[in-house]
């Protein structure tokens, strides 16, 4: 409104917002940055001068609180403690639902979830909170600018969403849902790069305009609950959530944003086996990260297109990605995951092109990198010491391979549980790799017992690759019978599409030759041949 003298007064607006963003009792306040901000952008002057109260109370700090100290009453707080932020998030309330929830599944691999995962989530709910507190200290002090404030806190804010949709999860899970769910938790994104200062201004800033800065934040707090559900296997609900806000996300005309959703979308389509589609958003998401300078945006697309157009045979576009996305993510290698990432995508890359020396120093300094920087306890760092055990088995390295293997189950254990699908799966393998050094039988035991598990649900890849496992090595002991009964099971569960597909059609062909069964063998030659 104006003033009688026809300047412009003060927003209505914008003081309430203000003193309500500092209230002193938590519930008081604003929940969320993007709240606020959703507020205070009814007045375009008062997104820049949102934080001007608290710096103009922030210099009298030591006056306040030694007047309040004086006269006994309460200081004020600049920074009330920011547990009140995780209120129905991550709280007694809560805490209580996820154990409830996973009690009720009434296993031993809900237990063994439940054990593993509440003290990772409250190790991590502390740390934002700590974080956070620490944030708005700094700011408070003088000791880092607004802009840096604004994007901490924008960081924080995403993190808190994913982290609210991971708790989410726990709360409705099911017995399927665990391995997902535990991957998860390996995977939560680290709360140390929302204290990365110079990363934080190194990057595109957000825009100027009040209205769609809002919707920018929105969009990437909904972005953050999408990429919890990819890691937790729900990639369908993932992938709705994306083509939700990819319009809203398109409308900003904020391109960061759009190569973000993008990215996502194509992750999403890569998880769930839809790897055309993949491949067409990650190559609509790479132009404009190139066209605009943003590094983060065009490095994912490139290191992602490399390794899909490699997994879907298309050697040559990939070679000549290579040394485009090889400069893209030297641009990003101080962002720890995403470069260890685009190493183990080379190594694949490079494993295909048939160098398997430099897929193996790729895979060994992806690895040394998350170890250096305590990544090494994560869903995707098992990975490449898998990668790393199965070339040692390729090269026919036997014991290596074994003695790989061996320690990969124990990570694994630690990391996932013992009942974990994918703990029981490197223990197949490592069972596998037992039968070229003559310990056939010690194979034949681990994988009936593990094919039998009850943490396997029927179907999965893990139990079809049981399967598959087990019949090798049936033939290996020439029981040709047990071993084509394994065989044509793994294979009605299997997806033809798979590369495993071809195998088990391969090993079938071995045991109906060695049957003696030509009949037999000639429909699945003529099967493999299709």
């Amino acid at each position: 409104h104006r003033t009688a003298g026809g300047h412009q007064g003060p927003s209505p607006v914008a003081p309430r917002a203000g003193w309500r963003g500092m209230a002193a009792k938590p519930d008081e306040r604003f929940p969320s940055m993007t709240e606020l901000l959703a507020v205070l952008s009814r007045d375009p002057m008062a997104v820049y001068q949102r934080v001007g109260a608290m710096v103009a109370v922030a210099g009298l700090t030591g006056a306040v609180s030694f007047a309040a100290a004086s006269a006994g009453s309460t200081e004020l707080e600049i920074c009330p403690d920011a547990h009140a932020e995780l209120a129905g998030i991550w709280d007694a309330p809560r805490q209580s639902s996820v154990r409830e929830a996973l009690r009720a599944l009434a296993s031993p691999a809900a237990d063994e979830a439940l054990t593993l995962a509440e003290p990772r989530l409250a190790g991590y709910a502390e740390e934002w909170v700590a974080m956070r507190n620490e944030a708005c200290l700094a700011h408070a002090e003088g000791r880092q600018s607004e802009q840096l404030f604004d994007l901490r806190t924008s960081c924080l804010d995403q993190r808190r969403a994913g982290f609210d949709a991971l708790v989410g999860a726990f709360t409705t899970a099911d017995s399927k849902d665990l391995g997902g769910l535990i991957k998860a938790v390996t995977e939560m994104p680290p709360l140390a790069t929302c204290a990365d200062a110079k990363a934080l201004t190194a990057a595109i800033p957000p825009p100027e305009d009040p209205t769609t800065r809002v919707q920018v934040q929105q969009a990437r707090e909904t972005l953050a609950r999408a990429e919890t559900l990819k890691h937790a296997g729900k990639f369908a609900a993932g992938l709705q959530i994306v083509e939700e806000i990819l319009p809203q996300a398109m409308t900003t005309k904020y391109e960061p944003l759009v190569v973000e959703t993008l990215v996502q979308k194509g992750d999403l389509q890569m998880e769930h086996g839809e790897r055309a589609a993949a491949i067409t958003s990650f190559w609509t998401a790479l132009w404009p990260a190139i066209r605009v300078g943003y590094d983060t945006g065009a490095a994912e697309a490139s290191s992602k297109l490399a390794f899909l157009h490699a997994m879907t045979g298309d050697m040559t576009t990939a070679e000549q990605l290579l040394p485009w996305a090889s400069a893209l993510n030297q641009r990003v290698e101080k962002d720890i995951d995403r470069y260890a990432e685009w190493l183990n995508n080379q190594g694949v890359l490079r494993l295909k092109l048939d160098e398997p020396g430099e897929a193996k120093r790729l895979w060994t300094e992806s690895l040394e990198l998350r170890e250096h920087h305590g990544r090494a306890r994560t869903w995707r760092a098992l990975d490449t010491r898998w990668n790393l055990a199965d070339l040692a088995d390729r090269r026919r390295d036997y014991e290596r391979a074994v003695a790989m293997y061996q320690q990969l189950v124990v990570l694994s254990t630690e990391i996932l549980g013992e009942n974990h699908p994918r703990r029981l799966y490197y223990e197949m393998l490592l069972a596998e790799s037992l039968l070229p050094l003559g310990r056939p039988t010690e194979a034949l035991l681990r994988l009936q017992r593990l094919v039998r598990s009850d943490h396997l649900t029927e179907g999965s890849r893990e139990h079809v690759r049981g399967l598959f496992s087990l019949g090798n090595v049936e033939l290996a002991l020439g029981d040709t019978q047990s071993a084509r009964r394994c065989l044509s099971d793994a294979l009605e569960m299997q997806a033809r599409e798979d590369s495993l597909y071809l195998a088990l059609l391969a090993y079938l062909m071995k045991a109906t030759a060695l049957g003696g069964d030509p009949e037999a063998f000639e429909t699945y030659h003529k099967s493999a041949l299709a």
